[in-house]
């Protein structure tokens, strides 16, 4: 599990675009599953697909939805922090 929170910490770190989706998707394919977060946010698995597809555009609400599901099935809290400098 320490995996998965390390990657979840960095997948919200400021990275190039479009790499945040494609973690937050390898993240879902190697912990909940497609099908299982679809149940979880009440969003059809296709719709899942598309938003964290390269050109995809997931609303705030669907996106913390996603990461809640995956906070959830991980056991890990996503914490957010200011840093100086």
């Amino acid at each position: 599990m320490l995996g998965t929170a390390l990657l979840l910490g960095v997948m919200i770190a400021p990275v190039p675009r479009g790499t945040g989706k494609a973690m937050l998707r390898d993240l879902v394919n190697a912990t909940i599953g497609f099908e299982a977060l679809s149940a979880e946010v009440r969003k059809p698995s296709k719709s899942l697909h598309r938003m964290l597809a390269a050109r995809g555009n997931p609303s705030t609400e669907n996106f913390f939805g996603i990461v809640k599901a995956l906070q959830k099935k991980t056991r890990t809290r996503l914490r957010v922090a200011v840093q100086a400098g």
